[in-house]
């Protein structure tokens, strides 16, 4: 089973806080971790050295909807 990471990128750059919480997570769950996203942030690559095997990113929602969220991390 694969832990899911749900972090918020919302603009052009990865915030400090989703980069902590792939760390935190791949900690936590003793390897590497799923990163799930949306929008149109550069450098999701970057993840993987804070323990991010997959990153999913749903560039067609842009907007912050609750209902869309929550579809996209199930």
């Amino acid at each position: 089973m694969s832990t899911i990471v749900f972090i918020d990128t919302r603009g052009d750059k990865i915030p400090k806080a989703a980069q902590e919480a792939v760390t935190y997570a791949s900690k936590l769950a003793g390897g590497p971790v799923t990163a799930v996203t949306f929008g149109g942030a550069a450098g999701l690559e970057s993840l993987g050295a804070q323990g991010a095997a997959k990153v999913i990113v749903a560039r067609g929602v842009t907007a912050v909807d609750g209902q869309q969220l929550t579809k996209l991390v199930l």
